[in-house]
């Protein structure tokens, strides 16, 4: 596993969000946006990974860049439990 960042604040992921990934099931890794300088310092990101058809079968320690988030701002705080809907 990668090394796991301290989660900034008592951030949580969103209904929807934590729905979908019930819906999608599998393992889920959780980032926050750590760029003190961006106005959305403190935002969750989350990948899934480890399953058939995951393109990392363990979390990186920063999210792949993609069109949605810049990677190098987002480092891994830890495993979504899909069951209590905290980052672990």
């Amino acid at each position: 596993m990668p090394k796991k960042h301290h989660l900034l604040g008592d951030s949580a992921p969103e209904e929807e969000s934590l729905e979908t990934m019930r819906d999608r099931g599998g393992r889920w890794a959780a980032y926050q946006n750590m760029d003190m300088g961006h106005y959305n310092l403190g935002h969750l990101q989350f990948l899934q990974f480890g399953g058939p058809g995951n393109t990392f079968k363990l979390p990186p320690e920063r999210y792949p860049d993609t069109p949605q988030a810049i990677g190098w701002r987002y480092l891994y705080v830890g495993e979504m439990n899909l069951t209590t809907g905290k980052i672990e």
